[in-house]
C-alpha cells in the first residue's frame, strides 16, 4: 500500500461585495464626480479602499490616485476612464455619468496645470 500524501486544506476564498444597497443613487450637489466624491461615497458605505481594489482589480495606488485626483499619477485616460467605470458599478453609481464627469474634471484640472 502506498502511503497517501496528507490532504492540504483548500484555502478559503473570501469574497468581498459592498455591505449595503442602496436603492437610489448618490448624486454629488454639482453632478460632478471627482475623486473627493467618490472617496466620500465609498467612505459613507463602509466600503475599504482595499476591496475595492479586490472587487474591480485595479491597483489601490491608481484608486488612491483617482479619490486624490492626482491625475499626474494616472496612466493615459483612455484606462482611467475604464477604472471609472468600474469603481462606479462596485459603488453602485452610474458607471457613464461618472466616467464622464471625472475625465471632464481631469482634462480642466490638467488643462489649468499646462496654463
Amino acid at each position: 500500500m502506498v502511503p497517501q500524501p496528507e490532504a492540504q486544506p483548500r484555502p478559503v476564498r473570501r469574497v468581498l461585495e459592498p455591505r449595503i444597497e442602496l436603492e437610489e443613487p448618490v448624486l454629488p450637489e454639482d453632478g460632478i464626480y471627482d475623486g473627493d466624491v467618490l472617496r466620500r461615497i465609498r467612505m459613507s458605505r463602509g466600503i475599504e479602499l482595499e476591496e475595492v481594489s479586490h472587487i474591480t482589480k485595479i491597483g489601490p495606488e491608481y484608486l488612491a490616485s483617482i479619490e486624490a485626483n492626482r491625475y499626474d499619477m494616472l496612466p493615459p485616460m483612455v484606462y482611467v476612464r475604464g477604472f471609472l467605470r468600474e469603481i462606479a458599478r462596485c459603488l453602485k453609481l452610474d458607471p457613464r455619468v461618472v466616467a464622464e464627469t471625472y475625465t471632464q474634471k481631469a482634462q480642466a484640472g490638467s488643462a489649468t496645470k499646462a496654463s
